[in-house]
């Protein structure tokens, strides 16, 4: 069957992105500040709301996180191969951060000029300022209290379900992908995602909460 000139179009669109973040990676390996600041540019928005759900929606320690993830990946861009996703990459020094993250992070990131010109205190390495995506204008009340409810539900459950069902449910990543994020067994990445799914649906009303496993 042909494809449709739909999918075509989608198709073309789609490699001609991944083409063009190519280039623009290959360029921040080689230590052009300005292709990075198109990756964070690119990026941003999805790092610092992965932050916010693994902050448990405190804005001040997820932009922290979101900061301290760009200056992790900056430091070391030329390693990055592309053997998986830059978003992936982005993805996984993010929940690392957070896994380790010790009381003195919030400290180094405050004592940081972050933007992306260069210090001129004789240091070239630029910084970097991660602004915190607005809200989506027009955005309706019921929505609203319904994010609302699951946010404070996703608060309630301990550091391993909520980031396994942040992953598979918000981020929309596979389990191996996940297993892999979190260095744990595919069995362990299910089991836990099962009953981080069962705990919220007692907390909304025991609606049935299943997250995006409908569109696996």
């Amino acid at each position: 069957m042909q494809p449709s000139s739909s999918n075509v179009a989608f198709s073309a669109t789609t490699s001609v992105a991944g083409a063009t973040e190519a280039a623009v990676l290959a360029r921040a390996r080689g230590g052009d500040r300005a292709a990075f600041g198109e990756l964070i540019d690119q990026h941003q928005n999805r790092v610092f709301t992965l932050a916010m759900n693994l902050c448990r929606g405190r804005r001040d320690d997820a932009e922290e996180l979101a900061q301290e993830a760009f200056l992790r990946a900056l430091e070391a861009i030329a390693q990055f191969r592309g053997e998986s996703l830059f978003s992936t990459w982005m993805h996984r020094i993010v929940v690392n951060l957070h896994l380790n993250r010790s009381s003195t992070l919030a400290a180094r990131a405050r004592d940081r000029q972050l933007t992306l010109s260069p210090r001129g205190d004789g240091d070239e390495r630029p910084t970097l300022d991660v602004a915190a995506p607005g809200a989506a204008p027009g955005e309706q009340a019921d929505l609203a209290e319904q994010r609302g409810c699951l946010r404070a539900a996703l608060a309630r459950l301990d550091d391993d379900r909520r980031m396994v069902v942040i992953l598979r449910d918000v981020e929309g990543k596979s389990y191996e992908e996940i297993a892999e994020l979190l260095a744990v067994p595919i069995g362990t990445v299910r089991s836990r995602l099962a009953r981080a799914r069962e705990e919220l649906s007692r907390a909304l009303g025991g609606s049935g909460f299943r997250g995006g496993e409908a569109a696996s």
